[in-house]
Formats: structure tokens, C-alpha cells, sequence
């Protein structure tokens, strides 16, 4: 029962039953699985499939288009997969003879030496590379000089960006990072590049700053002596092993070869600091200039904004003003920027480093059409040529005056992008944008769907209050008339005869009752109330009115019952001013001259009607039978929103008719 084996001795086993024996000097012996082991039923054999489990690399691959990956980054997954299945000694933990493969999209297939298969989806294993992924920032050659590399002042992070920026330009001066990259700088001096997607790049501050060596003052002495005792050619005057050394005080000893030496006191060496020696003044960025009329004449107002720049420029991160007290800074004419010290020194800042002409883009503000003078388009990622057309000229009409003037300059040109966007690019090359959101908006199921009014109205006992019956006819005059509604249209009847179709996606239209039902014997005056105009047209003689007054009239009376009268419906006006309104039924409605004209006013004003008095054509007062209010004629408009009272819808429509404003761009 003793082992025969040495002691120290160890058995591993493999997962197909290869036994291996490590002696205890490292030698060992191996035994093939198949002679230690057998299945207890051959049934239970499991295939490769089922005794191996592919890992997922812990980190993706970087692609260009996570839908179509390239031969190389295929390969790429391939290596990765085959690195996360190895074991501590570098080899493969999956069968000899076992094949990987890559699809378009990244998933994997694992194909085992019997033929079995394992997947990785290619969301586990890839991903799309962001703009940190396609970028490097080079970083600057020349480090940047400052006082304290652990805590920078507000300019030095301002020089820091700047040689960054340089540092990332091609031979043309033109930036090789995105648009819209940003870079900010820490308090060490680490520098982070974030790209418009949001990803990130990091410099270290120690690749970009390093401190000022500020005990060098006595090595400058040194060099300004060598310096001036140099001949044209740069070579020094002195005898070969002269030294020179400084004091404390600046007094400046040469010692020659033979020992003897010469002096220079300090004061014909070195001056103390002025003020601007000691302050390092910050230059507003290019970003912060002063926009102004003309550059060469600031204004006075223009000039304040220059100083407040220079003064915000020179602030810590506190909002303390890093310049001593007491320093003033003034404007010249041409922009030029001088700081007096208070001991009288100075710093100048050129006018063209603070100051910049307008463009016409900074000269004109220009309005977005309002919200509801959207253009309505099929789908606002590809408009058409006409669609862009229609934006072109909602713009166009939104930057008129009251005389309907552009009040953009001669010469400006609008485009607009597939997905909407406006660029509108003045004479001068410079250029203002609208977000394609704030133009366009897509069509709902209503402005995509004409309705039909039935030809023919149900009749109906009691036209402001239909019986269920009657709404239900209602109902399928409406779909026989439309056959080519949406699916999942619902059509609602309210107890005056009024339709509205609301469609699935939540938009709707609404077809006045007095166009789909009626009285038996009743007729349009029966049921429509003319609304009298809010003013009346002033008139020479009111017995016997122009043509032209009598057109004003009508318009008036017209423009006043626009969604009020049936399509078909004619205004005839009388020599004395009277209207006469003649339903397509051929029923009549008129309304009294003394509600629609007037006589000049002393002031030369015409007055406001005040009465409302009509009469149908029965000849009886209006109001009696009637609603007070004007019904609303069919609407073919695309409104969205919840189902509304008739009323409600009313007050809806007339709150729309107010709008018109324009809304100004938003900075």
C-alpha cells in the first residue's frame, strides 16, 4: 500500500484526464487521459463545446464602424479573444486545432476541433472609437516658464493653452484638432483635451511647465560682462581663464590669469525691478476682443469695454485683480492698451491684440421664425429641395420690417442642410446659424391627411343634441367620406354634430357639426350667426358706397367670419353698406350697414362698432334660435393636443390668430 513514487512527488490532472507526475527535481512523467479514464456511458461524452468556456477580453477593440470592421481590426478581435483564453504561462486554454473567426459586426465564433461552436456577440467585443481614440495631441517642445509649476496663475494657464494649441497646428496654421475641442489647464499644469464628443486627452504638467530660475540674477551679471567683452566675431577679449564673479551687491570682480583683478560696482551692473518688470501682464485671448465699429476710433463706451477686458484678463481664480493697487489702464483711439504701474513704469498691449472689427454677423441680429412658423416636412434628418426651399423663406420672412424689407444686408445668402440647419452668410464671409430644430418640425398624421367633408349631412332631430344613433351615423359618414384614414383613427361626436379625428399619433382635426348635420327643413341661416366686424370702414357718402368701399366691406365682413361660414358662402354688399350673406343653400343672412360703416370723425378717425345686431333670413333678429357664438368651420390645420370642448377649440383657434411674433435668436 506504499507509494513507489518519491516523496515530494505531485499528480495533476488535466480536464481530459492527462495525469502529470512532477518529480521532486522537476522532472515529469505525463499519461495520456484516454489510458486513465473512461466514460461510465458512452452517451455521456461531452462534446468541446460543452467543456470549454470562451473568456471575453476584459477590454474592447477600437473600431471605426462597429457595423463594419475591417480585415485588420478582425484580427485585432481574433488576438484579443486569444489572449484572454491563455493561462499563466502564456498558452492557450482552448483545444489544439481550435479556430476563431470574425463577422462584419465583431461577433465571434469559436469553432472546436469536433466541429462544436461558441459565440461572443460583437457588442461584447468591440466598440466604436471616440474622438480622444482618433486623435493625439502633440505635446509642446518648449515648456512654459512660471513662478510656481504647483500653482499657476491665471496667464501662465493662458500661455499654457496657447502652446498647446501651437503645438497642434499643420503647416498652414489651421488646428489638426476637432472643432469645438477645448483645452483647460490645472493648477500643476496638467493640460486636459476634451473633443466635442465629450472623450479626453492628458498632458502632464511636467511636459508642459517648469519653474523660472529665480537665483540666476548673479549668473546674468556674468553673462552681461562676458557679452560686452566680446569682439565682432563673439569671441571674448579676455585672457583665456579670466573669472569673473559677482557679489551680493552686484559689484562684479574679474580675476586674469596672473592674479590681478579689475572691478565694476554694482550700480553700473544692475537697477532694481520697476513694477512692470515684476508683474507679468496676461493679454486677453483671441475669444475675449473687444468687438467695435471701427478700429481705428473706439468710442468711449467701446474703450470702458476694453479696460474691463484687460482687467478680467489680469484676475486670479478668487476674482482679485493680480495687477498692484493703484495701476491704470487707458485706451488709445487705435485700441493700443497702456498699464501705468504706480511707481510710473509701464506695459503696452498693440489695439489689434484686444480689439477686432464687427463682422456683419456681429452687426445683425438675426430672428428665428416662431414656433408656429415651423416648416412642416417629412422627415427633418433629410429634407427635400422644396422643404429647404420653404425653410429659406421662413427665415427670409421672420428678418423682414413692417414694409416687408429684408433687414439683412444686400448680398446674404441663406443655405440650409439636410437636416435643417440654417447658415446664413452675410457679404463679408461671416456667419450666423439656426439649429434645424428651431425651423423645421415633422409632419403629423394630420398635415399628412386630407379629410373629406361628407357630401351629404345626416339629419338629425335636434342638431345641438344628437342621439347616440345619430353620432354613430355621424361616424361613418366621416370614414365613408375617408377611406384612407390611418389605422387606429378614432373619430368622436359631440352632442352638437362636431367631428374630431384624432390619429394615433396624437394630432388631430375637427369638422363642425353644421356641416355634417342638419334639421330636417332647416337651413344654413338657421344654424350660422354672421359675426360683425371689429371695425367699421369709414366712408364719403353712406347712401351710396364705392366699389372700393364696398370691397373693404366685404373683407372685412369676410376676414371676420373666416372660420365661421360653410365653404361656398357669397357677401354681397348694397350702395347703403348693407351685407348680404348667401349661404350655398341658397338662405340668406344679412347684417345692418350701421354695423359695418361710418361717417369721418371730426379727428378724421373711423369709429369701432360696438353693435352686433343681424338679421337671418327669416327676417327675425339675430340670436334668436342661434348660438351667440360663431361655429367653427372645418379645419384642415394640423393642431396636436388633447380632445377640447367646442369651445375650448374656439378659444384655441383664436389664441393662434394672435400668434405672429418673431422671436429673436438667443446668444
Amino acid at each position: 500500500g506504499d507509494s513507489t513514487l518519491p516523496d515530494g512527488t505531485k499528480i495533476t490532472v488535466d480536464n481530459d484526464g492527462t495525469a502529470t507526475v512532477t518529480y521532486p527535481d522537476g522532472t515529469k512523467d505525463t499519461i495520456d487521459g484516454d489510458k486513465l479514464v473512461e466514460p461510465a456511458n458512452p452517451s455521456d461524452t461531452k462534446t468541446d463545446d460543452q467543456t470549454n468556456d470562451p473568456k471575453v477580453p476584459g477590454d474592447k477593440v477600437k473600431v471605426d464602424n462597429p457595423t463594419k470592421l475591417t480585415d485588420d481590426e478582425k484580427e485585432d478581435v481574433v488576438k484579443a479573444v486569444e489572449d484572454a483564453n491563455k493561462d499563466d504561462n502564456g498558452d492557450s486554454t482552448l483545444p489544439d486545432g481550435t479556430k476563431i473567426t470574425v463577422d462584419n459586426d465583431g461577433t465571434t465564433t469559436v469553432t472546436y476541433p469536433d466541429g462544436t461552436k461558441d459565440t461572443i456577440d460583437g457588442d461584447q467585443l468591440v466598440e466604436k472609437k471616440n474622438d480622444a481614440d482618433k486623435n493625439e495631441p502633440n505635446v509642446p517642445g518648449d515648456k512654459v516658464k512660471v513662478d510656481d509649476p504647483t500653482k499657476l496663475t491665471d496667464g501662465e494657464k493662458g500661455d499654457v493653452v496657447k502652446t498647446v494649441e501651437d503645438a497642434n497646428k499643420d503647416d498652414n496654421g489651421n488646428s489638426t484638432l476637432p472643432d469645438g475641442t477645448k483645452i483647460t489647464v490645472g493648477d500643476n499644469g496638467d493640460v486636459t483635451v476634451t473633443y466635442p464628443d465629450g472623450s479626453e486627452d492628458t498632458i502632464p504638467g511636467d511636459k508642459v511647465v517648469e519653474g523660472k530660475d529665480n537665483g540666476g540674477e548673479k549668473e546674468d551679471v556674468v553673462k552681461a560682462v562676458e557679452d560686452a567683452n566680446k569682439d565682432d566675431n563673439g569671441d571674448s577679449t579676455l585672457p583665456d581663464g579670466t573669472k569673473i564673479t559677482v557679489g551680493d551687491n552686484g559689484d562684479v570682480t574679474v580675476t586674469y590669469p596672473d592674479g590681478s583683478e579689475d572691478t565694476i560696482p554694482g550700480d553700473k551692473v544692475v537697477e532694481g525691478k520697476t513694477d512692470a518688470d515684476k508683474n507679468e501682464l496676461n493679454v486677453p485671448s483671441e475669444d475675449d476682443k473687444v468687438k467695435v465699429d471701427d478700429p481705428t476710433k473706439l468710442t468711449d463706451g467701446e474703450k470702458e469695454d476694453v479696460v474691463k477686458t484687460v482687467e478680467d484678463a489680469n484676475k486670479d481664480d478668487n476674482g482679485d485683480s493680480t495687477l498692484p493697487d493703484g495701476t491704470k489702464i487707458t485706451v488709445g483711439d487705435n485700441g493700443d492698451v497702456t498699464v501705468t504701474y504706480p511707481d510710473g513704469s509701464e506695459d503696452t498691449i498693440p489695439g489689434d491684440k484686444v480689439v477686432e472689427g464687427k463682422t456683419d454677423a456681429d452687426k445683425n441680429e438675426l430672428n428665428v421664425p416662431s414656433e408656429d412658423d415651423k416648416v412642416k416636412v417629412d422627415d427633418p434628418t433629410k429634407l427635400t429641395d422644396g422643404e429647404k426651399e420653404d425653410v429659406v423663406k421662413a427665415v427670409e420672412d421672420t428678418n423682414k420690417d413692417d414694409n416687408g424689407n429684408s433687414t439683412l444686408p444686400d448680398g446674404t445668402k441663406i443655405t440650409v442642410g439636410d437636416n435643417g440647419d440654417v447658415t446664413v452668410t452675410y457679404p463679408d464671409g461671416s456667419k450666423d446659424t439656426i439649429p434645424g430644430d428651431k425651423v423645421v418640425e415633422g409632419k403629423t398624421d394630420a398635415d399628412k391627411t386630407d379629410v373629406t367633408v361628407p357630401g351629404t349631412k345626416v339629419e338629425v332631430g335636434d342638431p345641438t343634441k344628437l342621439t347616440d344613433g345619430e353620432k354613430g351615423q355621424v361616424e361613418e359618414a366621416i370614414k365613408d367620406a375617408n377611406p384612407n384614414l390611418p389605422d387606429g383613427t378614432k373619430i368622436t361626436v359631440a352632442d352638437d354634430g362636431t367631428a374630431t379625428i384624432l390619429y394615433p399619433d396624437g394630432s388631430y382635426k375637427v369638422i363642425d357639426g353644421q356641416d355634417l348635420v342638419t334639421k330636417p327643413g332647416q337651413t344654413t341661416a338657421d344654424q350660422v350667426t354672421p359675426v360683425v366686424p371689429g371695425d367699421k370702414v369709414t366712408v364719403v357718402d353712406p347712401n351710396h358706397l364705392t366699389d372700393a368701399e364696398k370691397d373693404q366691406v366685404k373683407t372685412n365682413v369676410e376676414k371676420a367670419n373666416q372660420n365661421n361660414f360653410p365653404a361656398g358662402t357669397v357677401v354681397m354688399v348694397a350702395d347703403d353698406g348693407t351685407a348680404t350673406i348667401t349661404y350655398p343653400d341658397g338662405s340668406v343672412d344679412q347684417i345692418s350697414a350701421a354695423d359695418l360703416i361710418t361717417k369721418p370723425t371730426a379727428a378724421g378717425q373711423a369709429g369701432k362698432g360696438t353693435g352686433t345686431t343681424t338679421t337671418n333670413g327669416q327676417g327675425a333678429p339675430a340670436g334668436q334660435g342661434k348660438a351667440d357664438q360663431a361655429k367653427t368651420l372645418p379645419q384642415t390645420g394640423n393642431e396636436q393636443g388633447s380632445l377640447l370642448a367646442a369651445s375650448g377649440l374656439g378659444m384655441l383657434l383664436l389664441g393662434m390668430l394672435g400668434l405672429g411674433g418673431k422671436r429673436k435668436k438667443e446668444d
